[in-house]
C-alpha cells in the first residue's frame, strides 16, 4: 500500500507531495487512514523554525482523525479499553511515553516522560507517515495511545485541543463560583474557555487581541464577557475582571493560551486576585524571556504558578465523555477545510497571521480525501 505525505524539508519551504510505502502495522501498531488533521500552533512554529532542535525532512500534525485501515496482531483495545476492529474511528494521542522512567514509574508524570516519543515531528527511519498531514498514519511506536470515538469526523479533531483545555482547568483548580480570564482565542483558548465552565466557574472571559471570529466562538462555548486588546486599555479590562468576581478582586484564575508569555504574562498577573492561580498552557516554543518582579508580583502576593507541558490518557478520557454526550457546538471552531495539495498555500498567510479566503482562521483541517 502506498499513500501521499506532505514533506516539509526546510523552515518556510514548500511542502512537497510525495508517494510512499506506508509501513505495516507489526504486532503492536495501526494504520490509520487519515479523515481530518487540524493545524496546530505547533506546526506553525516548527514551520517557521521556531522549535529548536526539530529535524528535518518531517511530515507535521498531530490533532488527527481517521479509520482503523490496519491493526496490528495484538492490538485488540483502545486505551480506554474498547474493543478495536478495521473500521473504527480513532483519535490517536500525540505523545508517547516509554511507562519506564523515573517520571513515568515512580513520580506517576508521564508528561515529563524522559524518553517521549512524538507524532507529527520529524520523519524517521524513512518513515513517512508518522504525521497526520498524509493520507495515512503509522502509529508504529511502542504503546501508542489511541481513543476509539463513536463521533462525527469534524468534532473529532478536536478532541486533543479539548484535551490541553481539560487539563489546564484541572490544574488550575477550577471550581464552582470561580471567576476564569482566559488570555488567547485560539483552539486551545477556546476549550480552556469551555472547560472552564464545565467545571464549574461562574464567569468566564476571553481577552484577544484583535480576532473578533474568534471572541464570537469563545461567547458560544462559555464566555461571559469578551475583550478585544486593541480596544481595551488593561485597567479596563482589570475593572471588568473585578466587576465580574463575586467578591470584587480579579479573578481566581487566569489561563494564557497565547503561546506569547513575554509579552502577557505580566498582564495575566495583574487581572488575578491574591492568592490566585496562572496556568501557561500556549508556551510551546521559545519566544523570548519575560522581565517579572518576582518577589512583588508573584511571592508577596501568594499566587501560585502551574504550566501544562503535554497531556495524556486521564485528558483524552475525559474529553472523549464531553464531546460524546453532545450538547456542545464544537464544529464551529472550524473555521476552514483544503485539500493536502493546498498546504503551502495555507501555511505562508496562517505563518504571517493573515486571513484565510477573507476570513480570520480559528481551527483549519485538511482533508487528504480532498483533491
Amino acid at each position: 500500500m502506498k499513500g501521499r505525505a506532505a514533506v516539509l524539508y526546510k523552515p518556510y519551504g514548500a511542502f512537497e507531495l510525495e508517494v510512499h510505502p506506508v509501513p505495516d502495522p507489526g504486532d503492536d501498531g495501526i494504520v490509520l487512514k487519515v479523515e481530518y488533521t487540524g493545524i496546530c500552533g505547533t506546526d506553525l512554529h516548527i514551520y517557521k523554525g521556531d522549535e529548536r532542535g526539530q529535524q528535518f525532512p518531517a511530515v507535521l500534525g498531530h490533532e488527527v482523525v481517521g479509520r482503523v485501515a490496519a491493526l496490528g496482531r495484538s492490538r485488540k483495545t483502545d486505551s480506554l479499553g474498547r474493543a478495536l476492529k478495521e473500521g473504527d474511528r480513532i483519535v490517536p494521542g500525540p505523545s508517547v511515553a516509554c511507562g519506564r522512567c523515573y517520571f513515568c514509574r515512580c513520580l506517576g508524570q508521564p508528561v515529563l516522560c524522559s524518553q517521549m516519543g512524538a507524532y507529527g515531528s520529524a520523519v524517521v527511519g524513512g518513515d513517512y507517515f508518522l504525521g497526520g498531514f498524509a493520507e495515512y498514519m503509522h502509529l508504529g511506536l511502542l504503546g501508542s495511545p489511541v481513543y476509539k470515538v463513536n463521533l462525527e469526523p469534524r468534532v473529532a479533531v478536536l478532541m486533543e485541543p479539548l484535551t490541553m483545555g481539560i487539563h489546564s482547568a484541572e490544574v488550575g483548580k477550577v471550581s464552582i463560583g470561580d471567576t476564569v480570564v482566559v488570555l488567547g482565542t485560539g483552539a486551545i483558548g477556546l476549550t480552556s474557555v469551555l472547560a472552564s465552565r464545565l467545571a464549574g466557574a461562574s464567569s468566564v472571559i476571553a481577552v484577544d487581541l484583535d480576532n473578533p471570529a474568534r471572541l464570537k466562538i469563545a461567547q458560544l462555548v462559555g464566555a461571559g464577557r469578551i475583550y478585544r486588546r486593541d480596544q481595551f486599555e488593561l485597567e479596563q479590562i482589570v475593572d471588568g475582571v473585578r466587576q465580574a468576581s463575586v467578591h470584587g478582586l480579579g479573578a481566581d484564575v487566569v489561563i494564557n493560551a497565547t503561546g506569547m508569555p513575554a509579552a502577557t504574562v505580566n498582564e495575566g498577573l495583574k487581572l488575578l486576585r491574591n492568592g490566585g492561580t496562572y496556568v501557561d498552557v500556549g508556551s510551546f516554543s521559545d519566544t523570548g524571556a519575560s522581565t517579572l518582579n518576582f518577589s512583588s508580583e508573584v511571592l508577596r502576593r501568594g499566587i501560585k504558578l502551574f504550566c501544562v507541558p503535554d497531556t495524556g490518557d486521564r485528558y483524552f478520557a475525559k474529553a472523549v465523555a464531553v464531546l460524546e454526550n453532545g450538547g456542545i457546538d464544537f464544529e464551529a471552531l472550524v473555521s476552514h477545510q483544503f485539500g493536502l495539495d493546498k498546504i503551502s498555500d495555507v501555511f505562508r498567510p496562517l505563518a504571517h497571521k493573515e486571513s484565510l479566503d477573507g476570513r480570520q482562521p480559528v481551527k483549519v483541517l485538511l482533508d487528504p480525501s480532498l483533491r
